[in-house]
């Protein structure tokens, strides 16, 4: 599924919000992840995710990857 979302959004060039609680489908679709707070929502971190297009699952292993997760993983845990 990720990869058909991947590939319909490269195909339309369109931007697009996505909310998910899933950091590793934020870091792979996304060009930037934003983390909110709780009530009131506010944006607490804008991370950019600077990995090379089309990306593939195995990506999830390349080092760029790894820290970009952890990154947003570390500011869902400062929120």
């Amino acid at each position: 599924m990720q990869l058909r979302g991947q590939c319909l959004l490269e195909k339309h060039n369109q931007t697009v919000l996505m909310v998910t609680h899933d950091v590793t489908e934020a870091v792979l679709l996304s060009d930037r992840v934003l983390v909110m707070s709780r009530r009131p929502g506010q944006i607490l971190a804008n991370i950019p995710v600077n990995i090379r297009r089309p990306r593939q699952p195995d990506d999830i292993f390349m080092p760029e990857f790894v820290d970009t997760a952890r990154a947003v993983r570390f500011a869902i845990q400062m929120a």
